[in-house]
């Protein structure tokens, strides 16, 4: 699921799939844009936007953990 699909979702849901409110994401958002203007540019850029990246760490954050217990 990409970050298109994830704007159509209820808040309920939302917080279901990621495990943050929207309004907490939309901070993570800015933060990480934010400190994305101030990195030094080397290696090849990012095919994915900041709102992928932090969809990605968040779905990956959430499943881990219940795989590790598997």
């Amino acid at each position: 699921m990409n970050y298109e699909q994830l704007q159509k979702l209820t808040p309920k849901d939302f917080k279901r799939y990621c495990g943050v409110h929207q309004e907490t994401f939309k901070q993570m958002v800015k933060i990480v844009k934010a400190e994305k203007i101030l990195q030094k540019k080397s290696g090849r850029p990012s095919k994915l936007c900041v709102e992928g990246q932090i969809l990605m760490t968040l779905s990956y954050l959430r499943e881990y953990p219940n795989f590790f217990h598997l």
